[in-house]
């Protein structure tokens, strides 16, 4: 009989099916591998530039005034200043500018008129610069050579301190404007007070 042959044959069927692994599903998604994206990590924060208060290295402007003044002030201390009603009058005698009869600066006259030229900078001022002379000699010799020195000072100052020209007037008045007696009450020389009339006297005006 055929049917017991057919169930036999089935039952091998069924068991060889039974004996075979399952296949695995095929899913796209799972036979990739997975990668999860990690979270950005915080850095630790290192501050590269740090604002900072900046640094005043320029000296201030009321410190610069207080050096300046006491500059100034030394100078006219050191020149004998005298404030008058038209304003700071210097007084530089003949033998500290000039060599007797000369009119040309002498070498060591530098010193006090660097002096002066602090003061004229820092008032900043018309000066006037007069000549004297005492009365030895002619009155017209006498009115050159005060005339002479006056413009020696001015030039001084010019060329060695930069003060401007137009700043500046010079003007000789002899021996016409003595500040001390050329001679004694008996008619004799009086060397001192030449000397007090031999002089340049510088005028800043106020």
């Amino acid at each position: 009989m055929r049917w017991p042959l057919l169930c036999w044959g089935l039952g091998l069927l069924s068991l060889a099916a039974c004996s075979q692994p399952p296949s695995p599903a095929v899913n796209s998604a799972a036979s990739r591998p997975t990668t999860q994206l990690e979270a950005p990590q915080v850095l630790p924060s290192t501050q590269i530039e740090v604002e900072a208060a900046p640094v005043n290295t320029q000296i201030s402007t009321n410190a610069l005034d207080q050096t300046a003044t006491e500059v100034v002030q030394q100078a006219l201390s050191q020149l004998n200043a005298q404030q008058t009603s038209d304003g700071i009058r210097i007084v530089l005698p003949e033998n500290i500018l000039f060599d007797f009869d000369q009119f040309n600066i002498r070498p060591d006259a530098k010193a006090t008129l660097t002096s002066l030229s602090q003061i004229i900078r820092h008032y900043s001022a018309p000066v006037a610069i007069q000549g004297y002379t005492d009365s030895k000699g002619s009155d017209a010799y006498n009115q050159t050579l005060s005339d002479q020195r006056a413009k020696s000072v001015k030039d001084y100052l010019v060329q060695n301190f930069s003060i401007k020209a137009d700043l500046m007037t010079t003007k000789g008045f002899g021996e016409t404007q003595p500040v001390a007696p050329n001679t004694n009450p008996d008619g004799s020389d009086n060397p001192e007070g030449r000397q007090k009339n031999r002089r340049v006297e510088v005028l800043i005006q106020n």
